[in-house]
């Protein structure tokens, strides 16, 4: 390489007059070639001036008769020439040389929280962030001003980079060289696939159109960091799903549980007071219970980092009934319907509530018994409905605790004399806008009803579809005027009436 540069005399005042300053036209011309990585000969040329020449900086020679002479040069060193000729004119020349065209370096790419440079895994909705530890980026080179320093997820894990997928771009100087960010779903939407391995890569090179981008990959000032080993992984949540069945008889609770998350073929290992290994969709099951704290763990089996595992805590309060039921029967007798239970035990029974309905909702208190307080051996109680009705009767017994604490048996019916035909109510009265009729039918049939004004004007007509036993209906009454009303059902053979009033 060849610099040229003009160096004008400056004359000494004690020798320099108008005759004199126009023979001054002493000058330096220098050519510098680089002969080694760090090193350039510049070889000194004096034009003009007269012999001998007093030459000092980084060449001395006092009396120097030539007018060329080499000199060497160190790599970014600047080299010194001070000439001054016979007749005291002078002339200087300054500067350095750089022969060490391209000193960057991409580094080494690690992941820039842990320093960890083993291969990655960047689950669904993370990031990976990463750095390239000591790379360079050649922004002082007078030849390469421009250089950049990029990452790119890519396909290839040695110093060439291969197909590239996301390219992140940094503000890296010389001395301060930023971290790249790539996220799963970026890579995802680049093309990554989830399991495959990929690569991400610090690139530092020439960017003389300034878009942050290296010019060239294959160009000589372009460096490439081997590969950073990353795989995406979507993953998922695993959960544990539960129910809790008390069973008051003996104060326990039998849990039936089930893993999900992963999808079909997926085996869950889960501990805690259930252990072993189930499959996705699998019920388990633990029986008896006790009060008292519990917990489920599951993991997926070769989950992997990306799967969340999943854990419950809880507590069975699961209190004991005070009565422990054996029995509750019913039989139609002359004197009325006989009802009779037995219990097992009782803890602070107070007494009994014997109660009976018409249709298996709503139920009234009938009578009372005392219980037997405490007691750990079989007792019998009976009581006798002699009001009962004919037809169709529900029935059920409630205990009471001295604490206000009460359970119940199941509900047995029993049917006194023959079944017909009936209006068995209809409530509320007065309603507003709805009303809940009740009635028996003979069969499974259609049953008329038809609603009149006290004028006898029918106001609405309707078929009810029964089926044999009792009968439920919800009528709509809110676009009715208030008033007095008749009702009227008709099965086909007996008609039944009775008042419905409108508020």
């Amino acid at each position: 390489m060849k610099r040229i540069i003009l160096f004008f005399l400056m004359c000494v005042a004690s020798f320099c007059n108008s005759d004199v300053y126009a023979q001054c036209n002493l000058t330096i011309e220098f050519n510098e070639n680089c002969t080694g990585e760090t090193t350039a000969e510049v070889q000194i040329t004096l034009v003009g001036g007269t012999a001998p020449y007093n030459i000092g900086g980084t060449f001395s020679d006092s009396a120097y008769e030539e007018e060329t002479f080499i000199i060497t040069a160190e790599d970014n060193e600047e080299y010194l020439v001070d000439v001054t000729d016979a007749e005291g004119c002078t002339a200087t020349l300054a500067r350095s040389t750089f022969c060490s065209k391209c000193i960057n370096n991409a580094g080494n790419v690690v992941e820039a929280s842990s320093g960890g440079s083993d291969q990655q895994t960047v689950c669904s909705g993370t990031s990976i962030s990463v750095v390239a530890l000591n790379a360079l980026v050649d922004a002082n080179n007078p030849e390469d001003p421009s250089s950049t320093l990029i990452y790119v997820l890519h396909t290839n894990s040695s110093e060439e980079v291969g197909d590239i997928l996301v390219v992140v771009t940094t503000n890296s100087l010389e001395g301060n060289i930023e971290n790249g960010t790539i996220s799963y779903e970026d890579a995802i939407a680049a093309g990554a696939i989830p399991g495959v391995t990929y690569y991400i890569s610090s690139v530092v090179g020439p960017d003389s159109d300034g878009n942050g981008i290296p010019d060239v990959l294959g160009d000589e000032c372009t460096v490439v960091a081997s590969g950073l080993a990353v795989v995406f992984t979507e993953g998922f949540n695993v959960s544990i799903n539960v129910d809790v069945d008390c069973e008051t008889s003996t104060g326990t609770a039998t849990i039936t549980a089930n893993v999900s998350g992963g999808g079909a073929g997926t085996t869950y290992n889960v501990t805690g007071i259930f252990n072993g290994l189930v499959s996705e969709g699998e019920n388990f099951v633990i029986e008896d219970v006790a009060e008292g704290p519990w917990s489920l763990a599951a993991t997926a089996v070769g989950g992997g980092t990306c799967v969340i595992p999943a854990s419950i805590q809880d507590v069975i309060e699961c209190d004991k009934d005070a009565v422990e039921w054996l029995s509750f029967e019913g039989e139609i007798m002359e004197t009325g319907n006989s009802l009779t239970w037995t219990t097992a035990s009782e803890i602070d029974n107070e007494y009994f509530t014997i109660e009976r309905s018409t249709d298996g909702v709503y139920f009234e208190t009938i009578g009372v018994e005392n219980g037997a307080g405490n007691s750990f051996v079989l007792r019998t109680y009976q009581y006798i409905d002699r009001t009962a009705p004919s037809g169709e009767s529900y029935y059920r017994v409630t205990q009471h605790d001295f604490d206000g604490k009460s359970t119940a048996t199941k509900v047995i019916s029993l049917i006194r004399g023959e079944r017909n035909f009936d209006l068995n109510g209809l409530m509320p009265i007065p309603a507003i806008n709805y009303v809940e009729l009740s009635f028996t039918a003979m069969n499974t049939q259609n049953i008329e009803l038809i609603l009149y004004d006290l004028t006898g004007r029918e106001i609405l007509k309707s078929s009810l579809d029964a089926v044999e036993g009792e009968n439920n209906f919800v009528l709509d009454i809110a676009a009715l005027a208030s008033g007095m009303y008749l009702m009227s059902l008709n099965d086909g053979s007996k008609t039944v009436t009775t008042k419905l009033i409108k508020d």
